[in-house]
C-alpha cells in the first residue's frame, strides 16, 4: 500500500505516532552487531526500515533502503567472516549505512547484478573489497 498518496494517510498523519524532530545540523547514530548468518539480515532489514519510516522518509525511500540493506547484508553473509557491524547515521536529510564483515579472511566478492542493485536503490555507494566494507547513503527523495 503505497502511503503517499492523497487520501491514504499514514500513521504520522493521524498524530498515532510522532515523528522526531532533528535540528538541521543534528546527527544521530544507531549502531548494531549481529552474527554473519542469513537468519539475522531480517533485524538489519527493520531497524532499517523502522529508522527510515520514524523519521518520515517516503514509502518508496523507505522500501529503497529495505531492499539496500538486503543487498548489503546478502553481499556481507556471503563471505568469511563471524558477524556483521552495522552503522546507521541518521541526519534530517539522508541515512547514511556503514557495513563490515568482522573476521573476514578473504576479499569481498560482488557480481554486477549486486552492485546494479545497490547503485539504483541508494545514493554514494563505496565498496571497499579488501576490508569487507560497504558505505552507502539514501538521501530524501527532496534531497536528490
Amino acid at each position: 500500500m503505497n502511503h503517499d498518496r492523497p487520501g491514504h494517510p499514514t500513521p504520522y498523519d493521524r498524530g498515532a505516532v510522532s515523528s522526531p524532530t532533528l535540528d538541521p545540523t543534528d546527527e544521530q547514530t544507531v549502531d548494531l552487531r549481529v552474527p554473519a548468518l542469513p537468519a539475522y539480515a531480517r533485524i538489519v532489514r527493520l531497524a532499517a526500515t523502522g529508522l527510515a519510516a520514524r523519521l518520515g522518509h517516503s514509502y518508496d525511500d523507505v522500501e529503497e533502503l529495505r531492499i539496500g540493506v538486503g543487498e548489503i547484508c546478502k553481499l556481507l553473509i556471503e563471505g568469511d567472516g563471524k558477524d556483521l557491524e552495522i552503522r546507521f547515521t541518521i541526519s534530517p536529510s539522508a541515512i547514511g549505512v556503514r557495513a563490515r564483515l568482522n573476521g573476514s579472511t578473504s576479499p569481498l566478492r560482488v557480481d554486477d547484478l549486486s552492485l546494479q542493485i545497490l547503485v539504483t536503490v541508494l545514493d554514494d555507494v563505496a565498496i571497499d573489497h579488501e576490508r569487507a566494507l560497504i558505505e552507502a547513503t539514501l538521501k530524501r527523495a527532496t534531497s536528490r
